[in-house]
């Protein structure tokens, strides 16, 4: 995405449908550390490291707009479709529409790879500390801002963290606040945010947090939905029933983007 001459895509933008694995989600294979790696939770990331996409369709509308419809193969999907409909203004409007067939799903929604310098983030949604589906009434609705570094939450072993859910718009700036990208919910389908300095990946293999590097990147997770985290009962890390995202059911959502001027 390229606004008055200022490129903002850094690597690549996709579908994404893991999150690094938290101690809930490992629950009693954390006293079987060998059994980790073939946790079926990991089918997730392999489906998003290796899916792949065709565009199917351009269509160019009278009201000016363009339309770039993409087909997907993933793993453990099925019917992974994609929209992008691009407005003369600039805005862009996502689509993406999917089912799962592997089990329960950790997360659906779409990660952007931005550049570094957009660093500041402002959003209306719950915070202003992390949120999830399930640790999310103590977090107030209004209009917070922090930079990526404070939206990120350490947990003694790196894991999914830092994110905010009931989500109306977030606005990532540079420092000087002049420069940047604006991404929008519908107003019925408030969404959930995360950014970091570093990559998924990375932070996934990372064993301390000291392992953890920030690099030159804004990775940007704009999604519909995670999986609930769980471990409200001691010794119980199941997540509860509301908070499950069930394979066998289609997931769809839409969000626009556009500059800031």
């Amino acid at each position: 995405m390229k606004y008055n001459e200022k490129e903002y895509v850094k690597t690549e933008i996709k579908p994404n449908f893991f999150r690094p694995i938290t101690d809930n989600d490992l629950s009693n294979t954390n006293f079987v550390p060998f059994l980790i790696p073939l946790h079926p939770y990991y089918r997730w990331q392999k489906a998003t490291d290796k899916l792949s996409g065709i565009l199917s369709g351009v269509d160019k509308n009278a009201d000016g707009t363009l339309e770039l419809s993409f087909e997907w193969d993933v793993l453990s999907m099925s019917g992974v479709r994609s929209k992008l409909t691009i407005y003369p203004n600039g805005k862009i409007k996502f689509y993406l529409k999917g089912t799962p067939k592997g089990g329960a799903l950790l997360r659906f929604g779409t990660q952007f790879g931005l550049v570094e310098e957009l660093d500041n983030v402002k959003w209306y949604g719950r915070g202003p500390q992390e949120t999830y589906p399930d640790r999310k009434t103590g977090g107030k609705i209004g209009i917070w801002e922090k930079t990526v570094n404070d939206l990120e939450h350490h947990y003694m072993r790196p894991q999914e963290n830092g994110n905010r859910v009931d989500v109306r718009y977030v606005e990532l700036t540079s420092h000087d606040g002049e420069k940047g990208l604006k991404f929008t919910s519908p107003c019925a389908t408030p969404l959930a945010f995360s950014a970091w300095h570093y990559t998924q990946n990375a932070l996934e293999k990372a064993t301390h947090i000291h392992n953890l590097k920030h690099t030159d990147i804004t990775t940007f997770n704009y999604d519909l939905a995670q999986m609930g985290v769980g471990g409200d009962m001691p010794g119980d890390a199941h997540v509860r029933e509301p908070y499950i995202l069930h394979s066998n059911k289609e997931y769809e959502y839409s969000f626009t983007v556009e500059p800031l001027e």
